[in-house]
């Protein structure tokens, strides 16, 4: 009787919820890939593809500087894609993507410091266009940040919620720093640190912040 009484009530309890639709993974890679092309398309349409784009690929520029980004935004999307739901997922990829970034960075900086340039290019930083770098990076990737918020966070169920938004926010921003990179010809280390980088960092804090409006 105990038993059918419990059955009843729990039934009474649960008669008006619907059952969450899953996350699909075609969703958010679907939109990361829209993303990056629609951002990459309007910034050459409208800056142009970088001169020296050919050369830039022949020497490795393009390797490390857009590749770099890519890592970023790879790591990010993994962790975004696998964490959308209360179940623990090791993120191990996602470190070894996010060290391998730190691994080009230091590369870059210590061949300075083997050349003897070290010094030299860290106080003749050369800021060209980096008002419009910033702002491209920061307001395009704030629109796929947006976009992801609607189709994929506020539908999900993470168990760590703001880290999760950080890596929405961090994953947006590489999007857009990748995008702009094709048109940006500033090679230097510590540009890219402080143009590219920080607006991604900066993006990941807001993530951050508004992480604390997930609720599920």
């Amino acid at each position: 009787m105990s038993n059918k009484f419990e059955d009843s009530f729990i039934d009474d309890l649960v008669a008006d919820l619907k059952p969450a639709r899953p996350l699909n993974i075609w969703v958010l890679s679907g939109l990361a890939l829209i993303a990056t092309a629609v951002l990459s398309i309007l910034i050459v349409a409208f800056f142009g593809m970088r001169s020296d784009i050919i050369e830039a690929f022949k020497n490795g520029v393009v390797v490390w500087k857009n590749g770099g980004l890519l890592l970023v935004a790879i790591g990010a999307f993994i962790y975004v894609m696998n964490n959308s739901r209360p179940i623990k997922v090791k993120s191990n990829y996602v470190i070894l993507f996010m060290l391998l970034f730190g691994g080009i960075i230091f590369y870059q900086i210590l061949k300075l410091v083997i050349n003897g340039n070290f010094e030299h290019e860290l106080t003749n930083i050369n800021f060209g266009a980096y008002q419009t770098c910033m702002s491209i990076i920061l307001v395009g990737g704030g629109m796929v940040y947006f976009a992801i918020w609607k189709i994929w966070l506020r539908n999900g169920a993470s168990t760590n919620p703001q880290f999760q938004s950080t890596m929405a926010g961090i994953l947006s921003g590489a999007i857009a720093a990748f995008s702009y990179a094709f048109h940006c010809n500033m090679d230097s280390i510590f540009y890219y640190i402080i143009c590219y980088v920080s607006p991604v960092v900066m993006l990941g804090i807001i993530g951050y912040i508004l992480g604390n409006r997930l609720k599920w």
